[in-house]
Parts: structure tokens; C-alpha cells; sequence
């Protein structure tokens, strides 16, 4: 049985298609959990009447808040209600296809073994762009911290397996799925790929976590890289450090490309004192830099001895 875990802070406008999506669900019997995060608007209220309208014997609804302002802190409260084998984490501003969790428990049958089951995704930009969304298993941790392959909407896992790696990191205020990723792959999990074409439709949102511009606000995002470090060198896979320094060039050639010259140069210093490759990596942060594109292709060429798992 599956659990989906939708937090949700201030998303009045997006909310109801989201749980519309929900409701259409072929899967049955299946759990949600509804988080408030402390939202001002109506968000609470939605999220209620929702439940009054759609809950049955086979469609267990819970609704809860949790006081304390942060994606991550929502995602551990509605984690505490979750008693089922698997979790899904999904964001109150995206929709799913009807079959989508009956495909994913369908593919978690077939395969008993496996601890993440993913699927590709469609990104809706907010230029109006139509991308997709990348999910892989293979090169795994490479393909993560570059393409981001377990963002929140693009698996379900183990429920025991998010719990055992610390569930969400409460210090971290931005790329939270990012960083919860990496600790799920360093567990080397079993990972399967839900065969067929997307079911998920992410919309992009101009006042996500996430946001639009990089260099306004610098320390959260720099916070999680290094989180995320901590996380590699308590396991001991120093090796995959190559990578994050690379991210850690392309945050700061960001920064060049929105005007942040200082930030950048501050950040451009920091990872070259850190790193064990200062050469290269002044070649990664300069080609980024001109080009804002094609900085992991380069850097597994600058690496190629560098893990990718």
C-alpha cells in the first residue's frame, strides 16, 4: 500500500487541482496525508473539504498541520503518519495523471525487492517551455546531483529506507529533495524504473523554494552543498567530491550570470580552497560561465576516473 505525503504553505491558488489529481487515482486502497505548514491564506481550509468530500474506505485521508515553517519539517510531520511500505512525497502545486500510483505499486509488485521507483516527468516552465523531466538508474548519484533524478514528484520509496537514512534535513531551506537524494543513494539502493510515458506535470511556481534567481539569497542554497558534503565525507565517498566542487562552480558562475559579481567571486575562492583539482575547476566555473549549459558533460571528461555511482 502507498502513502502520499502533500505538504503544503500558502497554495490556495494551486492546491485544489493538485488534490483533484489525487482524487482521480485509479489505485485504491490508498493513504494521504495533508500537511499545513502554517499557511495565512486558505490553504488549511481546502485541504478540509477536501477530505469531507472524498474520504472513504478506500481512500484514507489525513489532514494535520505543522507550525514550524519549513518544507522539510512539513515532510517529517506528514512522514509520522505514514504506516505503509511505501511513501510519496508530492508538491501542492503539480498533478498526476489517473494511473500514476496504480503504476507505480503495479511496478513495486513486480519487483518486491526494490527500495525507489521512479519515473520521467513533465516539467511545465514558466516560460511555457514543455521539457522533461529525467529519471535513471544508472549512474545514479551522477545523474542526481547534475539532473536531480529524485526530485520529490519523480519517485515513491521505502518507507522504513527514508526513516533510516534521518528522513528530512531540517537545516537545509532549499534543494531539500536534492539533498535527501544523495543520502538515499548512498544507501546504494534498489532502484527500479516504472516503464511508460510521464504521468506527473510539474508546474513551476515564480514563489517556489526553489525560486527564480540564485544570487538573492546565496546562503541557503550554499548551506545545502554544504550539507551535502558532510553527507559524502561521513560516508567516506571522497571520491564523489569532484562533483559537488563542480556544482559548487556552476552555483557560482550563476551568481556571475545574474550580476552577483562579489557572490561569485566569494564562492569562485571558497570551492578552489577546498578542492583538490583547482585547475579544472577554474575550467568548470569558466565555461559555465560563458555558456550556462553542458558543465557536467565537461567535467565527467576533466573526471574520468571519478565514480558515478
Amino acid at each position: 500500500m502507498l502513502t502520499i505525503v502533500i505538504p503544503a504553505w500558502n497554495r490556495e491558488s494551486t492546491l485544489q487541482r493538485t488534490l483533484d489529481s489525487v482524487a482521480a487515482q485509479t489505485l485504491r486502497p490508498l493513504r494521504v496525508v495533508l500537511v499545513d505548514n502554517a499557511s495565512r491564506d486558505a490553504t488549511l481550509s481546502i485541504m478540509e473539504l477536501w477530505r469531507d468530500m472524498h474520504a472513504s474506505p478506500d481512500l484514507d485521508i489525513t489532514v494535520t498541520s505543522e507550525p514550524r515553517r519549513g518544507a522539510s519539517d512539513a515532510r517529517n510531520r506528514g512522514l509520522a503518519h505514514v504506516t505503509t511500505p511505501y511513501v510519496m512525497f508530492f508538491d501542492s502545486d503539480d498533478e498526476m495523471l489517473p494511473s500514476h500510483c496504480a503504476d507505480m505499486l503495479r511496478t513495486a509488485q513486480a519487483h518486491p525487492d526494490a527500495e525507489i521507483i521512479g519515473r520521467r516527468v513533465t516539467l511545465s516552465l514558466l516560460n511555457g517551455q514543455i521539457r522533461t523531466g529525467s529519471y535513471t538508474t544508472r549512474h545514479a548519484m551522477f545523474n542526481h546531483l547534475f539532473h536531480g533524478i529524485l526530485s520529490t514528484q519523480r519517485y515513491i520509496a521505502r518507507t522504513d529506507l527514508v526513516r533510516r537514512v534521518g528522513e528530512w534535513h531540517l537545516r537545509s531551506l532549499s534543494w531539500v529533495d536534492w539533498e535527501l537524494g544523495v543520502r538515499l543513494l548512498l544507501t546504494r539502493p534498489v532502484m527500479v524504473t516504472a516503464e511508460g510515458e510521464p504521468t506527473v506535470i510539474v508546474h513551476s511556481q515564480p514563489n517556489s523554494i526553489t525560486g527564480t534567481c540564485f544570487s538573492h539569497s546565496p546562503t541557503k542554497w550554499e548551506d545545502t552543498l554544504s550539507i551535502i558534503r558532510d553527507d559524502l565525507v561521513g560516508e567516506g565517498r571522497n571520491d564523489l567530491l569532484p562533483w559537488l566542487d563542480t556544482r559548487c562552480m556552476i552555483l557560482a558562475a550563476k551568481y556571475h550570470r545574474e550580476g552577483a559579481y562579489s557572490e561569485a567571486r566569494r564562492l569562485y575562492r571558497q570551492t578552489l580552497s577546498q578542492t583538490s583539482t583547482p585547475m579544472r575547476m577554474r575550467l568548470l566555473y569558466l565555461q559555465h560561465k560563458l555558456t550556462g549549459r553542458g558543465t557536467a558533460m565537461m567535467a565527467r571528461m576533466l573526471f574520468p576516473r571519478t565514480p558515478l555511482d
